[in-house]
């Protein structure tokens, strides 16, 4: 059983103040800050389901992470605190003219922080020239929110993340589900499920003739499956989900299915449960099948 340092509560609460602190210290990116907002609506629950799914074995001292894209490295930062060694590598500590919500220089900020959390901060393009570690170093990889923003395929790297994996070492990987009921609607009503081409036009926030850093190619959760099977990589969990509230759609069917019944005579019965079916069969495609995220637990 874990200890108490990895019950839910105590994660709920490192990861509140965590969000308190990256505010006050002016650890957000002037272009993408995370809002409380975004934080409590969405990210909070992301992060929490990513630390769920992280195996016993690997909740203790000396564990070795490496969080490939971590951007920020709250995720590294997070799990070192819990005692496990971290590595963050991103390109993102190349951009040394990025600013803070405060208009002051982000990365050393961001480096230093890290570093004082005791990560272990690399400065690296990991898609163009790998990761720089030895075979089987790690024991758990993450890859979240990462895979749809490679300039072409992610063979490269994914098999990069097994050679560096240990034997019977982990990934964790999240993405955004291309097949998400938001996409689905937007495409039916003649809208494109990309970001608002005025932003993308005008390259907003982007110096001419730069590298373009949003969603290259998003995936559905059997291409995932796919492309990690192709690398020998076991699937241990896979699933779509959101990080809100659940489709409404089931209770709505459950309620026909009670009023009907109460309107009908017990002979006929068998319409509620046939409703309750309906009702839970597209709970669950409205809920999961056409939810938002993709997350997928694999093994070396």
């Amino acid at each position: 059983m874990s200890n108490n340092k990895w019950h839910i509560d105590n994660l709920r609460r490192l990861l509140i103040s965590q969000q308190e602190e990256y505010q006050r210290l002016g650890l957000e990116h002037e272009l993408y800050a995370e809002t409380d907002k975004a934080f409590y609506s969405q990210w909070l629950h992301h992060r929490l389901l990513m630390l769920s799914l992280i195996p016993e074995e690997y909740r203790k001292d000396g564990a070795k992470v490496i969080d490939i894209g971590g951007g920020k490295g709250r995720m590294s930062v997070l799990l070192s605190g819990l005692g496990l060694e971290c590595v963050n590598i991103d390109c993102l500590y190349l951009e040394t003219e990025a600013l803070n919500t405060e208009g002051k220089p982000l990365i050393p900020l961001l480096k230093n922080y890290c570093e004082k959390k005791g990560v272990r901060v690399l400065a690296d393009d990991f898609y163009q020239k790998g990761i720089p570690f030895a075979d089987d170093t790690f024991d758990l990889a993450i890859f979240s929110e990462v895979i749809e923003h490679l300039p072409n395929s992610p063979k490269p790297l994914l098999s990069e993340i097994y050679r560096t994996l240990r034997k019977g070492g982990h990934l964790i990987l999240t993405t955004p589900n291309m097949v998400a009921r938001s996409n689905r609607l937007r495409v039916v009503l003649g809208r494109s499920i990309r970001e608002p081409i005025e932003s993308f036009y005008k390259m907003e926030g982007c110096p001419l003739g730069s590298i373009y850093r949003g969603h290259n190619r998003e995936y559905v959760l059997p291409e995932v499956e796919y492309m990690l099977t192709q690398e020998n990589f076991a699937i241990i969990h896979a699933q779509t989900c959101n990080y809100s509230p659940p489709s409404r759609i089931g209770k709505i069917f459950h309620k026909i299915a009670d009023n009907l019944a109460n309107a009908w005579h017990s002979d006929h019965l068998g319409i509620k449960e046939a409703f309750i079916t309906l009702g839970r069969k597209m709970n669950k495609i409205v809920s999961f099948e056409m939810a938002h995220f993709i997350v997928v637990l694999a093994r070396k």
